[in-house]
C-alpha cells in the first residue's frame, strides 16, 4: 500500500520534471507553453476566427459582466511582436470584452501571397474581422504599429468607433528625431531580428526595465523572426511610408474620444509625438508616463491601467456610443 502511495504521488512530479526538461531543450515548444500559460493566467483564450479564405488567430475573454453597456475592446499589437503582447492591456479591462488578434504576417497569422500589406490594406482587414465577428462598435486600441493602424482605421470608420486608446503610437513625423530614427532614416532596420544578440539589444531600446526571458524562449523567439523574416521585410517596405508620417495631416479625420499615452523615456516613438496626436485630434487625452519607455503598460502597468480606467469609464454621451 505504501507502495502505490509513493507512487502515485512521486509519478506525477517526475513526469513534470521530465516535461520541464524537454520544454527546456525544445524552444519552440517552450515557447507555446509560455505564451498559452500566460493568457491563460489572466482567463484569456485562443482561437481562430474564419475571415473569408483566411482564419485569424485571436485571443479573447469574455467581459466580467459589471458593465454591460461597454462594448467590445480591441487591440491591435505593434511590429514584430504578436496578440500575446498584449496580454497585459487585456487585463487591465476586465469589464470588457477583450479581442486581440495576430495581424496577417505576425504570429500565428501567415502574409498572403500576392497583397501589399500597406495600411490601407491593413485597416480593410481589421474591418473584415470586426464584420466576422458580429462586432457592431467598439473601443480600439494599438501600440506602436498598432496603435498608427488603429488611427487610420478611426479615420477611416467613424462609425465603428466608440473610443480609441493609442499607446505609444507610430504614424507622424516627430518634433524630434531620436537615435532610433535617425538610424532608420539612414536606412537601417533597428527592429530587423538576425541573432539573439538583436533580440537583446531591441528588448534594451523598447523597455525601461526588459522583462527576464530564460534562455529557451529567446532562442524560440529568433527562430519565429527568422521564420517570419521574408514576410517582416514584405511588410516594412509596404508599412514604412505610413509609419514614418502617413498620418500627418489625418487626425481632424479622428472622431471618437482619444487617450494618446507615451512613455516619457520612449526611445523608439519619441514622446514629443504626444503633441502632435494631442493637437490634431479633437477629443484626445494625452499623458506622458514617468519612468516608461515604449513599453509603458510593461514599465508602469498601474499608471497605464489607472490612465486608461479614468478615460474608458468615464460617461458616454450619444454621440461617443456613435463614434461620432
Amino acid at each position: 500500500m505504501r507502495r502505490k502511495v509513493l507512487i502515485a504521488v512521486f509519478t506525477p512530479v517526475l513526469a513534470l520534471a521530465v516535461g520541464l526538461i524537454v520544454l527546456w531543450n525544445w524552444p519552440a515548444g517552450f515557447e507555446w507553453t509560455i505564451r498559452r500559460l500566460g493568457g491563460l493566467a489572466f482567463g484569456l483564450s485562443t482561437s481562430s476566427v474564419p475571415v473569408g479564405d483566411a482564419s485569424w488567430p485571436v485571443m479573447e475573454r469574455a467581459a466580467d459582466g459589471s458593465a454591460p453597456d461597454l462594448p467590445p475592446f480591441v487591440l491591435l499589437h505593434g511590429f514584430g511582436t504578436s496578440k500575446e503582447a498584449m496580454t497585459l492591456v487585456a487585463a487591465m479591462r476586465p469589464e470588457q470584452r477583450v479581442i486581440a488578434p495576430d495581424l496577417p504576417g505576425f504570429g500565428d497569422h501567415p502574409l498572403p501571397e500576392g497583397v501589399t500589406p500597406d495600411a490601407a490594406w491593413y485597416v480593410q482587414q481589421v474591418d473584415l474581422l470586426r464584420a466576422a465577428m458580429g462586432i457592431d462598435r467598439m473601443d480600439l486600441g494599438g501600440t506602436s504599429m498598432g496603435g498608427a493602424l488603429a488611427t487610420a482605421y478611426a479615420i477611416a470608420y467613424p462609425e465603428r468607433v466608440q473610443r480609441l486608446v493609442l499607446l505609444a503610437p507610430a504614424g507622424v513625423n516627430p518634433p524630434v528625431r531620436n537615435d532610433f530614427m535617425k538610424l532608420a532614416d539612414s536606412g537601417y532596420n533597428p527592429l530587423d531580428i538576425q541573432t539573439r544578440d538583436d533580440l537583446v539589444r531591441i528588448m534594451d531600446l523598447v523597455f525601461k526595465r526588459p522583462p527576464p526571458v530564460p534562455e529557451p524562449l529567446l532562442a524560440a523567439m529568433v527562430e519565429r523572426a527568422q521564420q517570419l523574416r521574408p514576410s517582416t521585410l514584405r511588410i516594412v517596405a509596404a508599412l514604412r511610408p505610413f509609419l514614418e508620417g502617413g498620418l500627418d495631416g489625418q487626425l481632424g479625420g479622428v472622431l471618437a474620444p482619444t487617450l494618446v499615452l507615451y512613455g516619457a523615456e520612449d526611445r523608439v516613438t519619441d514622446p514629443s509625438m504626444a503633441k502632435v496626436f494631442g493637437d490634431g485630434i479633437r477629443q484626445s487625452t494625452v499623458v506622458l508616463v514617468p519612468d516608461a519607455g515604449h513599453v509603458p503598460f510593461s514599465d508602469a502597468p498601474e499608471a497605464v491601467r489607472g490612465a486608461m480606467q479614468q478615460f474608458l469609464d468615464a460617461p458616454r454621451t450619444a454621440a461617443n456610443r456613435l463614434g461620432l
